[in-house]
């Protein structure tokens, strides 16, 4: 059996000029006889073990030159196995410039070309986890230092290596304490040409490389691989692509896991499942993964490449052992351009009806965007277990679009909420940034800086005070909960004063409770006057709360008369409110509760929903009665509080959950209600748990603890549970559904 011999180094193309005297300097000599060869160091060794009977592998790179197909298939004749030398498009291979004296003395220049390119980093040194390499690997530092000055690459990046005096690397101690040919050569400037910077395509391998161009604002690269299911330390990973935004790899190969008894052994290795195809962002095609094997091995079907942008096909069909697959092509587009994207597309053809997935696995933070949705589209989530690549569920939803800035009609919309609604998380979809044109909103209280918009907005509030009589002096009057009849309650003195007080000067200073409950009553609190507090203008049944009698009182049409609460039956009616202040009927009405209701809960697996849910049908009866063709929408809350470490010690984990089993509530007793007008829009899915929210930057509170010397902090949450800094989110899918429905 042949010795087994793997050869790395370089290959030269060499060009060869012979004459009788080597010229001096600026002198011109015209006897030399010109030949070329091929050679280089690496090649030389290959072709000498072949032809001594050694069973060769040569691992070098070359270019895209007119020489380089002759070099490729001197290397065939020979014998010698080139499924490792590379080619790169828009580089030559190297070239030798050899000239050569009478007496044997010489010159000789050499341009590595394609031998020593630094091809296989994506961007800010990131390289891609292919196989059983580890996400977060790279060259040795110090071996890429020996070999840009050795070999004169001229890598900036590793013109100079610090040694500190300890290694646990013996290699790396005798590198660099031992004088060696890189210590004493001089860093070597190379430029490297723009499709060089840009682009690296191994085109007999089928992988890509793509970056951004030097200079620009886009920040982002990709690697997209073809090759077979048959590679050494070999993954199922045929049309696999790694994104790298920044420093952070957002989709990629998992890379290696540890290695154990059996993960060499055919019969297991691809039961692991980021060995298999199962882990890494391929496509499942008819249930199937990838098969192993030579077999199975990507076509590059088109390339095109420019200055802007990088397009590549790959045919991945015969990575799969299914017969009634008659196509699979993955095409790969990115573009350069601005801030840079990048598309990866799946074209398949079956013979008969078949399902087909995809993945995408990610250990980084980032958010799945739909750009251009499909009205009727579905969408499928999976959570899935990393330890073990299990699928724990899958949920599939309907896309439903509502344009942006259409519409010439006035749609009236109306809000009902706790301190979310109070804070106008609404304001900047609805509002500010004109998503939904001629938006006409309907309530008691005024939205800040919106004149003729208002909300029904009340800091603190569950949806079980909406169903009580408001009747304190930091009380916020409650329109909604009526006395049955022809009676009407308009609230208490004691308050009305407080909110004309506040119109008058707002200025002045007010605590936190009153300005909160009884401010932006400005243009409602006209109606009363400013030393009683009662309506200017009583009509016969109206009753309120006189708050010096400590009694209710009624009108009789002609005087106040007291009376007692227990003299009328008391409900929401939700016609009654819109008649007796004169609004208009709203076509959409939301209600936006249920955080301060359900998150103290002890045990949030023993939450009882039942009174909570029974009062929300009331509510949307009342509306509906009042408003037949209207849509009540119910708005799911903040399903986070936020972090566990906060400044209040509040807002935990368990809390969270307790909001989470609310959210399932909403669910299961209102999803699919659409036929009785009865809708649900998500809000909370907008609000990030981290990013959301508002925290400390004191420097001795994000301490890991007290005596900590270092930079690295951690997050401390300020306030209260409120995600600010996705407010200008959370009102963008109510603007959807009201566009959509208007």
């Amino acid at each position: 059996m042949k010795n087994k011999i793997v050869v790395i180094g370089s290959s030269n193309v060499d060009l060869i000029m012979k004459m009788n005297r080597l010229p001096e300097k600026g002198e011109t000599i015209t006897d030399a006889d010109f030949f070329q060869v091929y050679g280089g160091k690496g090649a030389n060794q290959a072709v000498g073990a072949v032809r001594a009977g050694g069973n060769v592998a040569f691992v070098n790179c070359v270019g895209d030159d007119a020489y380089t197909p002759e070099m490729l298939e001197n290397f065939r004749k020979d014998g010698i196995d080139i499924r490792f030398v590379f080619q790169e498009t828009g580089i030559a291979s190297g070239h030798a410039l050899v000239m050569i004296g009478g007496e044997g003395n010489n010159y000789l220049s050499v341009s590595p070309g394609a031998n020593y390119a630094p091809n296989l980093e994506i961007i800010n040194g990131v390289y891609p986890a292919i196989s059983d390499s580890h996400e977060g690997a790279k060259p040795d530092a110090s071996i890429m230092t020996y070999l840009s000055r050795n070999l004169g690459l001229g890598l900036k990046e590793y013109d100079t290596l610090s040694f500190e005096g300890k290694t646990d690397d013996i290699r790396n101690s005798v590198m660099m304490v031992f004088p060696n040919s890189a210590s004493m050569a001089e860093p070597r400037k190379v430029k490297r040409s723009e499709d060089q910077i840009i682009r690296s395509f191994f085109d007999q391998t089928g992988v890509l490389i793509t970056r951004p161009l030097s200079g620009s604002s886009c920040n982002l690269g990709v690697a997209f691989k073809g090759e077979n299911n048959a590679e050494s330390h070999n993954h199922n990973d045929v049309g696999s692509f790694t994104i790298v935004l920044g420093n952070e790899i957002m989709v990629g190969d998992p890379g290696a896991i540890p290695y154990t008894a059996n993960i060499f052994d055919p019969q297991y290795r691809y039961t692991y499942k980021t060995v298999g195809s199962f882990g890494h962002p391929v496509p499942l095609v008819a249930g199937k993964e990838q098969q192993p094997g030579a077999g199975a091995r990507a076509k590059t079907v088109r390339t095109d490449f420019t200055r802007e942008k990088d397009e590549m096909t790959l045919d991945n069909a015969s990575a799969y052992d299914l017969p009634e697959l008659k196509k699979l092509e993955r095409g790969m587009s990115y573009n350069r351009t601005g801030r840079g994207s990048v598309t990866v597309s799946d074209e398949f053809e079956y013979s008969q009806p078949e399902a087909f997935e995809t993945a995408i696995s990610t250990r980084a933070k980032w958010k799945k965007i739909i750009n251009e949705p499909l009205d009727g589209t579905n969408v499928s989530l999976s959570l899935i277990n990393q330890d073990n690549f299990d699928t724990v569920k899958t949920v599939t939803s309907s896309i439903v679009v509502g344009k942006k800035g259409i519409g010439t009609d006035t749609i009236t919309f109306s809000i009902i909420g706790d301190s979310f609604t109070q804070g106008a998380f609404f304001k900047d979809a609805l509002l500010v940034k004109g998503y939904v044109p001629k938006i006409k909103m309907v309530g008691l209280r005024d939205v800040s800086g919106y004149s003729g918009q208002f909300d029904e907005g009340r800091g603190g509030w569950t949806l079980a005070k909406y169903f009580k009589v408001s009747n304190q002096k930091l009380d916020v009057y409650n329109g909604l909960f009526q006395p049955v009849g022809n009676f009407k309650y308009w609230g208490s003195t004691d308050f009305w004063k407080l909110a004309i007080a506040i119109r008058n000067n707002p200025k002045a200073d007010w605590s936190f409770g009153e300005s909160y409950n009884a401010g932006r009553f400005s243009t409602r609190s006209q109606l009363f006057d400013e030393k009683t507090g009662y309506r200017v203008s009583p009509e016969k049944d109206d009753i309120m709360y006189d708050n010096s009698l400590e009694s209710y009182v009624q009108f009789t049409g002609k005087k106040w008369i007291k009376v007692n609460s227990s003299d009328f039956i008391w409900d929401v009616d939700y016609g009654k409110y819109l008649s007796i202040w004169k609004l208009d009927k709203p076509a959409i009405l939301t209600e936006f509760l249920g955080l301060n209701d359900f998150r103290g809960a002890k045990n949030p697996a023993e939450i009882d929903f039942s009174k909570w849910n029974e009062q929300i049908e009331k509510l949307a009866t009342s509306y509906l009665k009042a408003v037949p063709n209207g849509k009540f929408v119910l708005m799911i809350p903040s399903s986070t509080c936020g972090i566990l470490d906060n400044e209040a010690g509040d807002f935990t984990t368990k809390q969270n959950a307790s909001m989470w089993e609310h959210r399932r509530n909403i669910i299961e007793h209102f999803d699919g209600r659409e036929s009785e007008n009865i809708y649900i829009v998500d809000a909370a899915i907008a609000i990030d748990n981290v990013d959301g929210f508002n925290f400390l930057v004191d420097p001795v509170f994000t301490r890991p603890y007290s005596e900590y010397q270092g930079t690295e902090m951690i997050q401390i949450q300020k306030g209260t549970p409120h995600p600010y800094p996705n407010y200008p989110n959370m009102g963008i899918s109510l603007a959807a559904f009201i566009q959509k429905y208007r």
